[in-house]
């Protein structure tokens, strides 16, 4: 799907709101989806934040979503190719030449360390109620807001970097992405533009649902590539 011409910066932010959504609303099953983003903002500009701070981000979102499978009481199989997916054994794929040899230690042996935990769960689940229990108190929403917070650093960073907010390119994305909603009315943008303090006319999100306006959950939103 292509994007609408001379969207870039706006597209952009769109595609940061809907992931800021997906976070903010504890959206688990979609944190995949605010991964593609990330590697993808990394990619384009990979001086925003340091290397840790983006792969204890990125980590954090990936353990959460393996830890979400068990909880669910998945077949481990799921969980392990989960696992596989997010943390190969090739360890992660460095391209930032400011990151130090103490940046990736720590970020490998972040890594090394939960998927032995996970491993050895599924190898010897003994007293699994109570080691589930454990990680729903150390991944539970204490966590969240430590990943939220670090998503927030991230995205405001972004914003700074980002050109000047123009309205109307913003509208076009908006018609877009969701036809028939205007940027006041978004449910996408809502909450992102108090956030960061965009001067958007002012419109909650209950005040879209009152008018009857599109407003999908966070399932329905397409997170542009």
């Amino acid at each position: 799907m292509a994007t609408p011409p001379e969207a870039g910066p706006a597209a952009l932010r769109f595609a940061a709101a809907a992931s800021w959504q997906v976070v903010r609303g504890r959206c688990v099953e979609h944190f995949p989806r605010v991964l593609e983003f990330l590697r993808s903002l990394r990619i384009a500009a990979p001086g925003l934040v340091r290397y840790r701070h983006h792969e204890r981000l990125c980590m954090g979102l990936k353990a959460k979503v393996v830890v979400e499978l068990i909880q669910q009481g998945r077949p481990w199989a799921q969980v392990l190719n989960a696992l596989h997916h997010h943390f190969p054994e090739s360890g992660p794929v460095v391209r930032d030449p400011k990151a130090t040899k103490q940046d990736l230690r720590k970020v490998l042996e972040a890594q090394e360390t939960f998927c032995q935990e996970v491993k050895q769960l599924a190898e010897a689940p003994v007293d699994l109620v109570s080691r589930v229990q454990e990680l729903e108190q150390e991944y539970g929403e204490p966590f969240l807001d430590a990943m939220e917070k670090l998503f927030f650093e991230y995205l405001c960073q972004l914003e700074k970097a980002l050109p000047a907010l123009q309205t109307q390119q913003l509208q076009d994305v908006v018609s877009w992405m969701q036809p028939g909603v205007s940027i006041a009315t978004s449910s996408v943008l809502s909450q992102y533009a108090v956030d960061m303090g965009w001067p958007l006319p002012e419109c909650s999100v209950n005040d879209s649902e009152l008018l009857g306006l599109p407003h999908g959950p966070p399932e329905t939103v397409i997170i542009p590539s």
